[in-house]
Protein backbone atom coordinates (compact mmCIF):
# COMPACT_ATOMS: atom_id res chain seq x y z
CA UNK A 1 0.00 0.00 0.00
CA UNK A 2 1.04 3.58 -0.59
CA UNK A 3 2.50 5.54 2.29
CA UNK A 4 -0.51 7.88 2.11
CA UNK A 5 -2.66 5.00 3.36
CA UNK A 6 -1.32 5.71 6.86
CA UNK A 7 -1.98 3.47 9.87
CA UNK A 8 1.14 1.30 9.44
CA UNK A 9 0.56 1.38 5.68
CA UNK A 10 -2.73 -0.54 6.10
CA UNK A 11 -5.20 2.34 6.22
CA UNK A 12 -6.41 1.56 2.73
CA UNK A 13 -7.68 -1.86 3.85
CA UNK A 14 -8.59 -1.30 7.50
CA UNK A 15 -10.36 1.32 9.58
CA UNK A 16 -8.51 1.30 12.92
CA UNK A 17 -10.94 1.93 15.80
CA UNK A 18 -9.04 1.66 19.07
CA UNK A 19 -5.86 0.33 20.62
CA UNK A 20 -6.36 -2.82 22.67
CA UNK A 21 -2.85 -3.33 23.99
CA UNK A 22 0.89 -3.16 23.42
CA UNK A 23 3.56 -5.81 23.65
CA UNK A 24 7.29 -6.18 23.15
CA UNK A 25 6.82 -6.92 19.45
CA UNK A 26 3.91 -4.70 18.47
CA UNK A 27 0.35 -3.61 19.12
CA UNK A 28 -3.16 -5.05 19.01
CA UNK A 29 -5.91 -2.92 17.46
CA UNK A 30 -9.64 -3.33 17.01
CA UNK A 31 -10.36 -2.57 13.36
CA UNK A 32 -12.94 -2.94 10.64
CA UNK A 33 -12.20 -4.21 7.17
CA UNK A 34 -13.00 -1.66 4.46
CA UNK A 35 -15.46 -3.40 2.18
CA UNK A 36 -17.88 -1.05 0.39
CA UNK A 37 -17.20 1.62 2.99
CA UNK A 38 -16.87 0.37 6.57
CA UNK A 39 -19.27 -2.53 6.18
CA UNK A 40 -16.65 -5.27 6.43
CA UNK A 41 -16.13 -7.61 9.36
CA UNK A 42 -14.61 -6.45 12.63
CA UNK A 43 -11.18 -7.92 13.40
CA UNK A 44 -8.37 -7.66 15.89
CA UNK A 45 -5.15 -6.69 14.12
CA UNK A 46 -1.83 -7.73 15.60
CA UNK A 47 0.58 -5.19 14.09
CA UNK A 48 4.35 -5.74 14.10
CA UNK A 49 7.23 -3.97 12.41
CA UNK A 50 8.86 -5.96 9.64
CA UNK A 51 12.57 -6.75 9.64
CA UNK A 52 14.83 -4.06 8.27
CA UNK A 53 16.57 -4.73 4.92
CA UNK A 54 19.62 -6.94 5.24
CA UNK A 55 18.21 -8.78 8.27
CA UNK A 56 18.92 -5.97 10.74
CA UNK A 57 16.71 -6.04 13.84
CA UNK A 58 15.61 -3.15 15.98
CA UNK A 59 17.49 -2.98 19.26
CA UNK A 60 15.58 -4.85 21.94
CA UNK A 61 13.10 -6.38 19.48
CA UNK A 62 12.51 -9.62 21.35
CA UNK A 63 9.62 -11.86 22.23
CA UNK A 64 9.59 -14.28 25.16
CA UNK A 65 13.26 -13.37 25.64
CA UNK A 66 14.13 -14.29 22.04
CA UNK A 67 14.92 -12.15 19.04
CA UNK A 68 12.30 -11.65 16.34
CA UNK A 69 12.41 -14.28 13.58
CA UNK A 70 10.38 -14.08 10.39
CA UNK A 71 10.63 -17.84 9.96
CA UNK A 72 9.13 -18.47 13.38
CA UNK A 73 6.39 -15.92 12.81
CA UNK A 74 5.47 -17.63 9.54
CA UNK A 75 5.23 -20.94 11.40
CA UNK A 76 3.00 -19.36 14.06
CA UNK A 77 0.66 -18.03 11.38
CA UNK A 78 0.44 -21.33 9.51
CA UNK A 79 -0.18 -23.37 12.67
CA UNK A 80 -2.89 -21.10 14.09
CA UNK A 81 -4.62 -20.77 10.71
CA UNK A 82 -4.74 -24.57 10.36
CA UNK A 83 -6.81 -24.97 13.55
CA UNK A 84 -10.43 -24.03 13.00
CA UNK A 85 -12.25 -24.70 16.24
CA UNK A 86 -14.73 -22.81 18.39
CA UNK A 87 -12.28 -22.80 21.31
CA UNK A 88 -9.29 -21.47 19.35
CA UNK A 89 -9.00 -17.86 18.22
CA UNK A 90 -9.47 -17.81 14.46
CA UNK A 91 -6.83 -16.36 12.15
CA UNK A 92 -8.45 -14.70 9.13
CA UNK A 93 -5.47 -13.52 7.12
CA UNK A 94 -2.31 -11.42 6.92
CA UNK A 95 -1.68 -7.93 5.58
CA UNK A 96 1.76 -6.68 4.52
CA UNK A 97 2.90 -3.10 4.10
CA UNK A 98 6.42 -1.87 3.33
CA UNK A 99 7.06 -1.40 7.06
CA UNK A 100 4.62 -3.62 8.99
CA UNK A 101 2.85 -6.96 9.07
CA UNK A 102 -0.74 -7.23 10.32
CA UNK A 103 -2.27 -10.52 11.46
CA UNK A 104 -6.08 -10.43 11.26
CA UNK A 105 -7.63 -12.33 14.17
CA UNK A 106 -11.10 -13.17 15.37
CA UNK A 107 -12.34 -10.39 17.70
CA UNK A 108 -12.60 -11.97 21.16
CA UNK A 109 -13.16 -9.07 23.53
CA UNK A 110 -14.31 -10.53 26.85
CA UNK A 111 -10.90 -10.40 28.50
CA UNK A 112 -8.49 -13.01 29.80
CA UNK A 113 -9.56 -15.98 31.89
CA UNK A 114 -7.06 -14.79 34.51
CA UNK A 115 -9.00 -11.50 34.86
CA UNK A 116 -12.27 -13.44 35.10
CA UNK A 117 -10.92 -15.45 38.03
CA UNK A 118 -9.82 -12.29 39.82
CA UNK A 119 -13.21 -10.67 39.28
CA UNK A 120 -15.51 -13.58 40.03
CA UNK A 121 -13.41 -15.68 42.36
CA UNK A 122 -14.95 -17.66 45.17
CA UNK A 123 -13.41 -16.26 48.39
CA UNK A 124 -11.65 -18.74 50.62
CA UNK A 125 -9.84 -18.29 53.87
CA UNK A 126 -6.16 -17.69 53.27
CA UNK A 127 -4.21 -20.44 55.02
CA UNK A 128 -1.31 -19.28 57.16
CA UNK A 129 1.31 -21.73 55.94
CA UNK A 130 4.46 -19.65 56.40
CA UNK A 131 5.05 -20.61 60.04
CA UNK A 132 4.14 -24.23 59.28
CA UNK A 133 6.74 -24.43 56.50
CA UNK A 134 9.54 -22.32 57.97
CA UNK A 135 9.61 -24.03 61.39
CA UNK A 136 10.23 -27.36 59.66
CA UNK A 137 13.21 -26.10 57.62
CA UNK A 138 16.78 -27.11 58.55
CA UNK A 139 18.68 -24.50 60.51
CA UNK A 140 20.86 -23.51 57.54
CA UNK A 141 17.80 -22.73 55.42
CA UNK A 142 16.12 -20.91 58.30
CA UNK A 143 19.05 -18.49 58.30
CA UNK A 144 18.49 -17.68 54.62
CA UNK A 145 17.55 -14.23 53.44
CA UNK A 146 14.06 -12.89 54.31
CA UNK A 147 13.21 -12.83 50.60
CA UNK A 148 13.97 -16.53 50.25
CA UNK A 149 11.92 -17.38 53.35
CA UNK A 150 9.02 -15.33 52.03
CA UNK A 151 9.12 -17.26 48.75
CA UNK A 152 9.29 -20.63 50.50
CA UNK A 153 6.48 -19.87 52.90
CA UNK A 154 4.21 -17.89 50.60
CA UNK A 155 0.55 -18.75 50.84
CA UNK A 156 -1.28 -20.07 47.79
CA UNK A 157 -3.27 -17.53 45.81
CA UNK A 158 -6.83 -17.42 47.10
CA UNK A 159 -8.54 -16.91 43.74
CA UNK A 160 -10.81 -19.79 42.81
CA UNK A 161 -14.20 -20.41 41.25
CA UNK A 162 -16.85 -22.94 42.10
CA UNK A 163 -16.51 -26.42 40.66
CA UNK A 164 -19.31 -26.24 38.02
CA UNK A 165 -17.79 -23.12 36.46
CA UNK A 166 -14.28 -24.56 36.67
CA UNK A 167 -15.49 -27.71 34.93
CA UNK A 168 -17.23 -25.60 32.25
CA UNK A 169 -14.03 -23.70 31.40
CA UNK A 170 -11.69 -26.68 31.74
CA UNK A 171 -13.69 -28.77 29.28
CA UNK A 172 -13.34 -26.02 26.69
CA UNK A 173 -9.60 -25.72 27.27
CA UNK A 174 -9.26 -29.49 26.83
CA UNK A 175 -11.25 -29.25 23.59
CA UNK A 176 -8.90 -26.52 22.34
CA UNK A 177 -5.81 -28.59 23.18
CA UNK A 178 -7.33 -31.64 21.50
CA UNK A 179 -8.00 -29.60 18.36
CA UNK A 180 -4.36 -28.50 18.34
CA UNK A 181 -3.05 -32.02 18.81
CA UNK A 182 -5.26 -33.38 16.04
CA UNK A 183 -3.35 -30.98 13.77
CA UNK A 184 -0.06 -32.09 15.34
CA UNK A 185 0.45 -28.71 16.97
CA UNK A 186 1.76 -28.40 20.52
CA UNK A 187 0.83 -25.00 21.95
CA UNK A 188 3.55 -25.08 24.66
CA UNK A 189 2.38 -21.91 26.41
CA UNK A 190 -0.85 -22.86 28.17
CA UNK A 191 -1.71 -20.34 30.89
CA UNK A 192 -4.69 -18.29 32.03
CA UNK A 193 -3.53 -15.18 30.18
CA UNK A 194 -3.54 -17.13 26.89
CA UNK A 195 -7.15 -18.21 27.39
CA UNK A 196 -9.52 -15.39 26.48
CA UNK A 197 -13.29 -15.08 26.67
CA UNK A 198 -15.88 -13.83 24.24
CA UNK A 199 -18.78 -11.62 25.30
CA UNK A 200 -21.48 -14.29 25.23
CA UNK A 201 -23.32 -15.51 28.33
CA UNK A 202 -21.96 -17.84 29.52
CA UNK A 203 -18.62 -16.90 27.93
CA UNK A 204 -16.78 -19.19 25.55
CA UNK A 205 -13.06 -19.79 26.16
CA UNK A 206 -10.68 -19.45 23.21
CA UNK A 207 -7.00 -20.36 23.19
CA UNK A 208 -4.68 -17.71 21.73
CA UNK A 209 -0.99 -16.80 21.22
CA UNK A 210 0.75 -19.52 19.23
CA UNK A 211 4.13 -17.79 19.40
CA UNK A 212 5.81 -20.76 21.12
CA UNK A 213 3.85 -23.50 19.32
CA UNK A 214 5.63 -26.33 17.51
CA UNK A 215 4.62 -29.01 15.06
CA UNK A 216 5.15 -32.57 16.23
CA UNK A 217 5.03 -35.83 14.34
CA UNK A 218 4.41 -39.47 15.19
CA UNK A 219 7.12 -41.92 14.23
CA UNK A 220 5.18 -44.56 12.33
CA UNK A 221 8.16 -46.93 12.34
CA UNK A 222 8.74 -46.80 16.08
CA UNK A 223 6.68 -47.21 19.22
CA UNK A 224 4.34 -44.41 18.18
CA UNK A 225 5.70 -41.82 20.57
CA UNK A 226 5.27 -38.24 19.36
CA UNK A 227 8.34 -36.11 18.88
CA UNK A 228 8.72 -32.42 18.05
CA UNK A 229 10.31 -31.47 14.77
CA UNK A 230 11.97 -28.39 16.29
CA UNK A 231 11.19 -28.39 20.00
CA UNK A 232 14.63 -26.88 20.65
CA UNK A 233 16.02 -24.06 18.50
CA UNK A 234 18.11 -25.50 15.71
CA UNK A 235 21.49 -24.17 14.64
CA UNK A 236 19.80 -22.43 11.71
CA UNK A 237 17.28 -20.77 14.03
CA UNK A 238 20.03 -19.60 16.35
CA UNK A 239 21.81 -18.02 13.40
CA UNK A 240 18.51 -16.37 12.47
CA UNK A 241 18.13 -14.92 15.93
CA UNK A 242 16.91 -17.66 18.22
CA UNK A 243 13.25 -17.93 17.21
CA UNK A 244 10.35 -16.19 18.87
CA UNK A 245 8.03 -14.96 16.15
CA UNK A 246 5.19 -12.45 16.55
Amino acid sequence: PAASAGWFGMGGALHFERLLGKGSQGQAWLAQCKSNGFGGPQVVVKVMRRNQPGGRHRKGARRHGMRFSGRRLAGEIVMQASIQHENVVGLYGVLLSPTHIGILLEPVLGGELACYLQKFHHPRSKPNVREFVVERLPGALRRASPLALAAIGSSPRPESIDEPRARYFFRQLLAAVEACHLRHVAHRDLKLTNAILDESLPPTVKLCDFGLAQHFFVDQGGPGEPFADDAAPSKREKEDGGGGGG
